[in-house]
């Protein structure tokens, strides 16, 4: 949002439109909770679902730190600018 803010552009057009009419929390709650509910249900199939629902959990985390870094190394750098 702060990179909006300062003349970014989404290009994510569902995003765009949730971002458009003030409503971007709604994507993302609605986004987490059906992953969590999906994912609670695919665990519960057998040993190997629980294992791919772990690996599938491992990799959104590894995706979600490598983001929040990038996003945190970016600011700084255009602050120093």
């Amino acid at each position: 949002m702060l990179a909006l803010s300062h003349g970014a552009v989404e290009r994510n057009i569902i995003a765009d439109y949730f971002i458009d009419h003030n409503a971007l929390h709604y994507l993302k709650l609605g986004g987490i909770g059906f992953l969590c509910i999906y994912l609670i249900h695919a665990a519960k199939r057998d040993l190997k679902s629980q294992l791919r629902v772990i690996r599938v959990l491992w990799r959104a985390n590894l995706a979600y730190s490598f983001i929040t870094v990038s996003n945190v190394v970016l600011y700084f750098i255009q602050n120093q600018n």
